[in-house]
């Protein structure tokens, strides 16, 4: 996402504004939307539940997992014993 900031910004200062230059600034907006489309998993094993999102990894210890529940708009709602930050 910053290299294409950089990129968009740096086409701006050299070459001043064009309409075709606007898909750069758009650029940005779509690799973050793929990335959190396609880069999120559940996962489990001995020592607890490991939740991965697009830039994020968390590990909740199973003696701290309260409940995990699949909602009807397809997400995975997580409680936990303490607080889990972007949850």
């Amino acid at each position: 996402m910053t290299a294409s900031i950089s990129c968009a910004t740096h086409s701006f200062a050299t070459n001043g504004f064009a309409w075709d230059r606007i898909p750069l600034l758009g650029l940005s907006v779509w690799l973050n939307l793929a990335a959190v489309l396609a880069n999120w998993r559940v996962a489990a094993n001995r020592r607890g539940l490991w939740l991965t999102g697009a830039w994020t990894v968390r590990h909740i210890p199973w003696n701290q997992l309260k409940t995990a529940q699949y909602t009807d708009d397809g997400s995975v709602k997580i409680r936990s014993q303490t607080a889990i930050p972007g949850t």
